[in-house]
């Protein structure tokens, strides 16, 4: 899952159980369109931005449509559950299109939208899960851990002036 901000490197998954509830939720909501599809749901916290993907997995299928979500997050003022009820609410609107016209065209890259006072950021992709964390692994690129990815070499740089740490 790429972010929408090109500073966001560290990030934290949303808890595995919330990604179950909104799993369940457009499962049963779509349940009769889906037919044999499954839902996958991935979230994360960025320090500046929430992204939520919802995608639908096609039996014997490669490709994986997936509806994406990113909304600004200020960790002292925005609460990280509004605005994944908001991304929530999006991202339904965009798969309920999607299932009643599969030729709908979505963006894809981030496009703005105004919601609830918000903006939230939309598009689609057709990166598949499954094969995207298979090849993570093969690759060792797999991270444990509460927090993932890494602080770019300028915030590396910054947070070693601050605490005076010289590599001269």
């Amino acid at each position: 899952m790429i972010p929408r901000l090109e500073n966001s490197k560290k990030w934290s998954s949303l808890p595995d159980e919330l990604l179950v509830q909104i799993k369940d939720i457009f499962t049963e909501n779509f349940k009769k369109q889906l037919g044999p599809s499954t839902i996958i749901t991935e979230g994360r916290i960025y320090s500046e931005e929430v992204v939520l993907r919802v995608g639908v997995n096609t039996p014997d299928r490669i490709r994986q449509d997936n509806f994406e979500a990113s909304m600004a997050y200020n960790k002292s003022k925005d609460n990280v559950m509004a605005l994944v009820h908001i991304a929530i609410d999006c991202v339904g609107s965009m798969l309920a299109e999607f299932l009643s016209d599969q030729t709908t065209e979505f963006p894809q890259e981030w496009h703005k939208y105004d919601v609830e006072n918000k903006e939230v950021y939309l598009k689609h992709s057709t990166d598949n899960s499954k094969l995207e964390s298979e090849a993570d692994k093969l690759l060792g690129t797999t991270e444990d851990g509460l927090v993932q990815g890494e602080d770019s070499k300028s915030d590396v740089e910054t947070m070693k002036k601050l605490m005076g740490i010289d590599d001269k």
